[in-house]
């Protein structure tokens, strides 16, 4: 069975959920339309910061401290979903019972674990951009089957799309866009420093990890097959690489430059950085088996002598990736056939290795380009039109 929450987008991106189908909130009648938030949105305005140690510290020109720090009343917001968006929950696709009844209860949420995933998708997108595998969610038919693989590539989606619920949850929470379900982070009081204070508001992760875990795992039905195994843990591997790179954030307060008292928070990191932590976690994946002696659980594949224990923070698999060559929809590939390539590039992205030591057309044009600026007082630039020879380079 397809993850829920993946079933969910890919509905929505294949137009498969009509508007018709249900006549709730208008939130919901936009859903059904397409859920396609920008895939930067997470990542602007978070600035780009100074890492000494554990904590990091921005300008205070730059930074934002969010938005209850800075005298905001969550309780003046909306919970971002009429409450008659529960009805919404009967006719989602790909939800389990179980997750129909956690929708009716936390429907406030639906909208942003949908952006969530298409932004997971998207990052998807970006990672394995010059891989073989280019994570294909333009064509949702064969995307989908990726699921039901258990490979390699079924980890790192599963990885990155609880990443991203337990992101878009905690920062809806923090937002105030649901009050009566949850806020922002107010536990972190306890400092020793004397040059600092905690601020009022720090991203609710805890929350995000909370109904994120509530909302995935019941998406499995049958949690004793290898497969739900495989899944579930991999659902916490990337929701622990959100912990894993919670910020420290601060704030400087006195006269300009001096920075004589700081008001700091957590704050959630970049969606791009979580793509980064669980692409490197895909890389040294661990391949898996229930173990044949006492209760049904996950073991290593003792492939080699020095395998390395099997961490909460590691990404698993059951069986080994196709090499995608070829075109194979069933197995959830669409081939490397007609990909653009690198012609001097070597590894991932370039020619020979991205279509298959298959060879590749090169197919050279002229684009206009502009060339020869000068500054002209005064005040714009001047350009020139030039012709510039290119090369495009694609797969047999």
């Amino acid at each position: 069975m397809l993850l829920a929450v993946a079933a969910f987008v890919l509905a929505l991106i294949s137009d498969r959920y009509q508007v018709g189908q249900c006549q709730t909130a208008h939130h919901y009648r936009q859903l059904a339309v397409e859920v396609r938030p920008s895939v930067e949105q997470w990542d602007i305005g978070e600035g780009e910061s100074s890492t000494t140690g554990n904590a990091t510290t921005t300008d205070s020109t730059s930074s934002s401290v969010p938005s209850a720090v800075g005298g905001h009343d969550p309780a003046e917001e909306t919970d971002g979903i009429e409450p008659d968006g529960r009805a919404a929950c009967s006719f989602l696709p790909g939800l389990t019972e179980r997750q129909r009844l956690w929708c009716r209860d936390n429907y406030v949420f639906l909208e942003p674990i949908a952006s969530g995933a298409q932004i997971a998708l998207a990052q998807c997108r970006k990672q394995f951009a010059d891989r073989r595998w280019n994570c294909p969610t333009d064509n949702p038919a064969v995307f989908s089957k990726i699921y039901d693989k258990g490979s390699q590539e079924t980890a790192f989606v599963h990885s990155i799309q609880s990443a991203g619920a337990t992101l878009a949850i905690a920062r809806t929470c923090s937002r105030g866009h649901a009050p009566r379900w949850c806020g922002c982070d107010t536990t972190w009081t306890r400092n020793e420093a004397v040059n600092w204070t905690w601020g009022s508001c720090s991203d609710n992760y805890v929350k995000g990890y909370e109904l994120s875990k509530q909302f995935l795992d019941a998406g499995e039905t049958d949690t004793s097959t290898p497969k739900s195994k495989s899944t579930l843990w991999n659902n916490e591997a990337g929701r622990l690489a959100v912990r894993r790179l919670m910020r420290l954030q601060c704030k400087c307060h006195g006269l300009t430059g001096t920075c004589a008292h700081q008001t700091c928070w957590y704050s959630l990191p970049l969606v791009r950085v979580v793509g980064n932590l669980l692409m490197a976690k895909y890389e040294s994946s661990t391949a898996v088996k229930m173990s044949s002696s006492g209760s049904p659980r996950l073991v290593v594949k003792r492939t080699t002598a020095t395998a390395l224990p099997l961490t909460t923070e590691d990404l698993v698999y059951l069986r080994r990736s196709p090499d995608y060559c070829l075109s194979d929809p069933a197995a959830g590939s669409l081939g490397t056939f007609g990909r653009t390539c690198k012609g001097k590039k070597s590894g991932y992205g370039g020619c020979d290795h991205l279509c298959c030591n298959r060879g590749f057309n090169v197919q050279r044009y002229a684009e206009k380009e502009k060339c020869k600026c000068k500054f002209v007082w005064c005040c714009h630039v001047r350009c020139r039109t030039c012709l510039e020879n290119k090369e495009r380079h694609t797969c047999n």
